[in-house]
């Protein structure tokens, strides 16, 4: 067949957008319906890769041999906005050369001969036919490789990818109804199963008559599955809990803080490991929240799957279950008594980390709800700790520390180094969000970038299409990433998260470029490393860079403070944050950021000293404002001067008392400033190569 001409190709494209109007007009058009089921097939072929838009097939019309059709635009809630503007198919929906795949299991695949009819078949490589001759992709002048193929009727989703691997998303069920109904039913009978013996060791629950004035809390199974860190399935875990929301305050519950540990500590203690030659394990405690005792009565309705004895009528918790109110912070009591009675004592600066000195050796202990760290100075001492546990508590030895709060963590005691990323928990973010892939970027946000409550919407209308964007479930994400091992997108989430009350399209897109520079730096993450273990002095020196940017928003005129400490080689703290008040000068932002890092400076000393490691040292902070670094040691320029509030001058008493010493930087070596405001990439490039590595 002779291709045809621009101009016939350009015919067929105008009559095209005109279909739906024709069949309006009373022409004979057929219009192809679509179900849902078809549209996610042949769907999400469209893409505009400026704007970073998803288009979705919505109808398909058929008019003298011409096919037309209409779009939608794919929302990251998978919502449709409906777009007028009919494109001309052509004859996009050709057949090309069929894949041939062996796989290892029964699939449901999808039968595409042509765009109008539409047929599943079952295939099992079993049946000694190895050539899926019956399963196409399909061409379209915008997108020219469909690899996804998906059956969204049991639970299950089949990817078939380029490299001819498939990969099988088990969906996790809301009820118990629809776990019985699963494909996976067994494995998730087994988890509740599991869950229920647990119930019963530990007496949490007692069959009993609901007492006279009294009421009942009611409980759901939540489903879940907890996966290694190469994405395999590690556990089906189901998991009953109580509906908290209906508690009261005053009957069923009173106070309900419950302590973590903090980043930065176990950023420290990881980076005292590397200097002192720590072992770090962790251990699993085993339904934890079952193990405290609870001081309220608190009477449940029987979950669905568990029988009441004949002649009650509810459950009473004896001790703790998830989901109540109260839980977390009576397994943390129930904990902390535990340690102490162990003979450790708790630390000042952070109540979540315990110590223990045997025979001139120290063990560190560190909670995070359920999850246990303990290092120590060799394999001896971290197992008799451990054994302590074991005899109080139902535990999972995980051995030498892999994983923690969704973190890889790899430490070689050989080399002296240890590494942290999130790399896992970077692409289970994009594939929730852009399910579709994005292109990477180099940058988070590109440097003439300065957003504005002015690029909020206005109308009623802009903002409810708005709310179809998972504006702050982003933000959410994107936070426990710059907040664990990812300080360069700190100033570009801070920025966004501004605007969560009433985000615009702007701002969605700033998100997006947030997200295609996650796209290119999935393995970047902190290492922290030394060169000799001799010298000890030199692996506990903490080193700060501070440094602000005057009156960067332009809504507010408010500077940004930017701080960022460094230990063993890697980031142990840092922040991006906007100042309290505007600063008339540039000497004047730069002394309020230099303030918040002297006050990080004492807590870190606070810490390391907790941590039974004297330090005495003056914490160096560097600083690229000369002017700032005059005025914390002498009251010049008082004129222009005279009007900073008092609090700021607490970083003067600090270099007095020779807690911090503030020495110039030059700029282009301050890693702060990435902290500050949107770089170019060379100079972005570069200060990121000082303190985070590319691993794996």
């Amino acid at each position: 067949m002779q291709p045809e001409d621009e101009s016939a190709l350009n015919e067929k494209r105008n009559v095209s957008t005109m279909i739906p109007l024709l069949k309006m007009t009373g022409h004979h058009v057929e219009q192809l319906d679509l179900s849902e089921s078809r549209r996610n097939i042949i769907g999400k072929y469209f893409r505009d890769d400026e704007d970073m838009l998803i288009y979705k097939v919505l109808t398909v019309y058929k008019y003298k041999g011409l096919y037309a059709i209409t779009r939608g635009l794919v929302l990251p809630n998978n919502n449709i906005q409906y777009v007028n503007d009919p494109i001309w198919l052509g004859d996009a929906f050709e057949l090309v050369e069929s894949y041939k795949k062996e796989v290892s299991k029964k699939l449901l695949l999808i039968k595409l001969p042509n765009v109008i009819s539409y047929t599943s078949n079952v295939y099992n490589t079993n049946n000694n036919n190895n050539d899926i001759h019956d399963v196409f992709p399909l061409t379209t002048e915008s997108y020219k490789n469909l690899i996804n193929v998906c059956h969204g009727g049991d639970n299950i989703a089949l990817h078939v990818l380029e490299a001819g691997v498939a990969v099988t998303e088990v969906s996790i069920p809301s009820t118990h109804k629809q776990a019985l109904k699963s494909l996976h039913a067994e494995r998730w009978l087994q988890a509740e199963e599991s869950e229920i013996h647990s119930l019963q060791k530990k007496q949490v629950l007692h069959a009993c008559i609901l007492p006279d004035g009294k009421s009942m809390i009611s409980t759901r199974w939540i489903y879940r599955i907890k996966y290694h860190q190469d994405g395999t399935i590690n556990v089906y875990k189901a998991r009953l809990v109580a509906r908290g929301y209906e508690q009261i305050l005053g009957i069923d519950y009173d106070e309900t803080f419950s302590p973590v540990v903090r980043l930065t500590s176990l950023r420290i203690l990881f980076a005292l490991s590397v200097g002192y030659n720590l072992i770090i394990h962790t251990m699993d405690v085993d339904t934890a929240f079952l193990n405290a005792p609870l001081e309220e009565d608190i009477y449940i309705k029987p979950p669905a799957g568990i029988t009441l004895p004949p002649g009650t009528t509810c459950f009473k918790l004896l001790k703790a279950l998830y989901g109540l109110k109260q839980s977390p912070r009576a397994w943390n009591l129930h904990l902390n008594g535990h340690l102490l009675g162990m003979g450790f004592t708790k630390m000042i600066s952070d109540t979540c980390i315990y110590l223990k000195r045997y025979d001139n050796m120290l063990c560190i202990i560190a909670i995070y709800v359920d999850d246990i760290v303990i290092a120590a100075s060799n394999l001896t001492l971290v197992n008799e700790v451990k054994n302590m546990f074991k005899g109080r508590f139902q535990m999972k030895d995980l051995g030498p520390i892999t994983t923690l709060l969704g973190c890889r963590i790899i430490q070689n005691t050989t080399l002296s180094t240890l590494t942290m990323d999130q790399s896992f928990y970077a692409k289970n973010i994009l594939k929730t969000f852009f399910p579709e892939g994005l292109t990477a970027s180099e940058v988070p946000m590109l440097s003439e970038t300065n957003l504005s409550s002015a690029d909020s919407p206005t109308t009623q209308e802009d903002k409810d299409l708005m709310l179809k964007f998972p504006y702050r479930q982003a933000i959410g994400s994107l936070l426990w990433l710059a907040g664990g091992t990812r300080p360069d997108l700190s100033y570009a989430v801070a920025q966004v998260a501004r605007f969560s009350c009433n985000p615009g399209m702007i701002h969605w897109k700033a998100i997006v470029k947030i997200f295609r520079y996650l796209q290119g730096t999935i393995n970047l993450g902190i290492k922290y490393s030394t060169s000799t273990i001799a010298d000890v002095s030199t692996h506990i020196t903490i080193t700060g860079y501070a440094d602000s940017d005057h009156g960067r928003c332009i809504d507010t005129r408010r500077s940004i403070t930017g701080y960022m400490f460094l230990m063993a080689n890697g980031p142990i703290s840092w922040q991006s944050r906007q100042q309290t008040s505007v600063a008339l000068s540039s000497m004047e932002a730069e002394y309020m950021a230099l303030c918040a890092a002297a006050q990080e400076a004492i807590w870190l000393r606070m810490v390391m000293n907790d941590f039974n490691r004297e330090y005495n040292d003056t914490v160096v902070i560097y600083d690229d404002n000369q002017s700032c670094i005059d005025y914390t040691k002498n009251p010049t320029a008082y004129k222009r001067t005279k009007h900073i509030d008092q609090r700021y001058h607490f970083v003067k008493d600090q270099v007095i008392q020779n807690t911090i010493n503030v020495k110039k930087v030059p700029t282009e070596d301050n890693i702060a400033d990435i902290l500050t405001k949107p770089l170019e990439v060379k100079r972005f490039q570069y200060l990121l190569s000082q303190f985070l590595s590319r691993l794996h």
